[in-house]
Order: structure tokens, then sequence, then C-alpha cells
């Protein structure tokens, strides 16, 4: 194998087994999360790392879990193309951290966390996941041995009417140029029709869902 080179890392306090690594795509630091503690412990190798001297990392912060059980260790994590969201999984739990605006990465880890959906059944030994980028919003998980299928999960708000993974005045443009419409109108437009149940009409019902939605992203 040629054109690869070797970044030697080593904890701060002492050897510990880990399997989630992201890289920041803001900062291009590296970040590793420890596997088998009771509080999972994040740390960085903040950017440039060397590849001829052995990096001390920084640890910077524990996850808010507590794995109970072999089964709750943290086994990989990922963090968002716009370095907004971070997501960590485990092998029967995952969950999504907002990161705000202009903060570091393990500030994220001191907001709300929002529990995601995992195929714990299907797969076996669960440690892989990856937000997805460039075709759709979402994420992706998989598992190791041979022929293990990738699992897609989408992440669209009802009032992304142009499916571009954020609710904004491009999408309240589609909602009113169809407003008041029904089947037959000629601005009847059926991805407005985002009221719970759907009724065949754009209205305020429609309205209220787009408000709920407004602004979200991802």
């Amino acid at each position: 194998m040629t054109g690869v080179e070797t970044i030697t890392l080593q904890y701060p306090d002492g050897a510990r087994d880990a399997e989630a690594l992201m890289v920041d795509p803001l900062t291009r630091d590296i970040y590793i999360i420890s596997k088998r503690d009771e509080h999972p412990r994040l740390y960085r190798a903040p950017y440039p790392q060397s590849t001829t001297q052995t990096t001390i990392m920084e640890y910077k912060c524990e996850l808010p879990w507590q794995a109970l059980t072999y089964w709750d260790w943290v086994t990989a994590g990922d963090i968002s193309p716009d370095g907004s969201e971070v997501i960590v999984r485990s092998y029967d739990n995952g969950s999504i951290w907002q990161r705000p605006s202009d903060a570091n990465l393990w500030d994220a880890f001191g907001q709300t966390e929002c529990p995601v959906q995992l195929l714990t059944g299907s797969e076996t030994l669960r440690e892989a996941v990856c937000f997805v980028s460039g075709f759709a919003c979402g994420y992706m998980t998989t598992s190791e041995g041979t022929h293990s299928p990738i699992n897609y999960f989408p992440r669209i708000f009802k009032a992304d009417l142009d499916e571009n993974c954020h609710v904004d005045f491009r999408d309240f443009s589609f909602l009113a140029s169809a407003w008041l419409s029904a089947p037959g109108d000629d601005n009847w437009n059926s991805d407005c029709d985002i009221s719970d149940p759907n009724d065949s009409f754009i209205d305020a019902n429609d309205l209220a869902v787009f408000v709920g939605d407004w602004l979200t992203n991802k």
C-alpha cells in the first residue's frame, strides 16, 4: 500500500478500548470515544496530527450515557458533514446531539440528547454508523460480518417540501403557492397537503404543521 501515512495516538490517562473514531470536518481534529468505561470518555487529537511523533490526546468530556451492560458500550460515532451534529451508537442504542454554532465539538454533549432508531434485531455485531451526505438526509448503520446489509434511516420533515434537508422560505413559497387549493385546482400541489391526516385541502391545518417544522434541518 502506498500513499499512506501513520498517525500514532496515545491516551493521556492510560490504555482504553475504543471503536468510535471521528474526524471533525470543521477543524480536522480527530476524536475517539472510549468503549468500556461506565461513562464513555471523549478524547481529541488536534489538527495537524503528527505523522512522525506520538500525539498525546486531550481528554475533553464524558458522554451523558451510562453503560449499564455490555450492550450499552459505544461502538461507533460520526460527525455530520457540516459539523453541526454528532451521532453515537452502542450495540442497542443511538443518539444525536446538536452542536451549537461556533462551539467546540464537546459542547454538543451538553445539549439535549435525541434518541434515534436502530435495527437491533437484524444487526448482529452493531458497530457502524454514519451520516448521509449528497443524496438524502439521514444516517446509515451496518454490522460486522460478511454480506451485512446497510440500513438507511431517512430524516425528512413533512414541511421540507423541496427535500433539501432544511425547512425555510423556499418551502414556504411552495405552501403559499398552493394555499386554499384542492385537487383539480390549477395551483393544487399534493406535496403541500401535510396536515395529519391529509384532507385534500391546503389551509391552516397544513400551516400548523409547517410552523412546527420551521427552520428545522437534517
